[in-house]
């Protein structure tokens, strides 16, 4: 009820409660680490979640969690750890697919990340988020016509997402398409005039045609940000 009604303090209470009366009550210490995960008190919320996984190895969701907080903490090679222990009992998890390959793409290991992206996708063609890390992978690989694809098809899911906009720029630009790329900048810009890296990509591209009325523009918005 408590948890429900957003007082996490009282649920907290009410979990702990639970706990003394029931030690090995995994969703418990569980629903304790995703609200200290909220919370931003991410050392609380992993020993909640090793607790629950402790007590529960086939507590998936505790696993994936987890991972997402490692991930986060940039600890990689033990979010990878969870990831894959996720599809080792349920290898149809789009979501720890789709994670692992953002895990893989920061541990260097490309070729495994877009097999990993690709089959979050066979597994479920809907998720914005699977196909906008697929195109910063293939971006990474230098293969942009593929990046272009895949950030297409997350533009598609989900416009409204400036940072995509600013990444299919990027590919466009790389893939030699210089005018989409502008637009894709523009349209980022539209989205959050804040967008950094798309003005300076725009700052560029018109320093580069020798455009200084333009170049002077874009570049006041930079200076602007700091």
């Amino acid at each position: 009820r408590y948890f429900d009604n957003e007082e996490y303090q009282n649920a907290i209470k009410s979990f702990q409660r639970h706990i003394q009366i029931d030690p090995n009550h995994a969703p418990a210490y569980y629903w304790m680490g995703v609200i200290y995960y909220g919370q931003k008190v991410k050392n609380k919320a992993v020993s909640c979640f090793n607790k629950a996984v402790a007590l529960d190895p086939t507590f998936l969701e505790a696993h994936h969690q987890l991972g997402l907080l490692y991930l986060e903490d940039e600890d990689l090679e033990l979010s990878r750890d969870c990831f894959l222990h996720v599809i080792s009992v349920n290898s149809a998890d789009w979501r720890a697919w789709g994670n692992l390959c953002m895990v893989l793409r920061d541990l260097g290991e490309l070729d495994e990340a877009i097999f990993s992206g690709r089959h979050a996708t066979s597994l479920n063609p809907d998720s914005f988020h699977v196909w906008h890390n697929l195109g910063n992978v293939y971006k990474d690989m230098g293969r942009y016509h593929e990046s272009v694809s895949c950030y297409e098809k997350a533009r598609f899911l989900n416009p409204k997402n400036d940072v995509t906009h600013t990444g299919l720029g990027i590919a466009y630009q790389c893939a030699g398409d210089n005018d989409r790329a502008v637009g894709s900048f523009k349209m980022a810009l539209k989205l959050n005039p804040s967008a950094g890296t798309a003005i300076s990509n725009l700052l560029n591209n018109y320093m580069m045609e020798c455009d200084w009325e333009k170049s002077s523009y874009y570049e006041k918005r930079i200076h602007n940000l700091t």
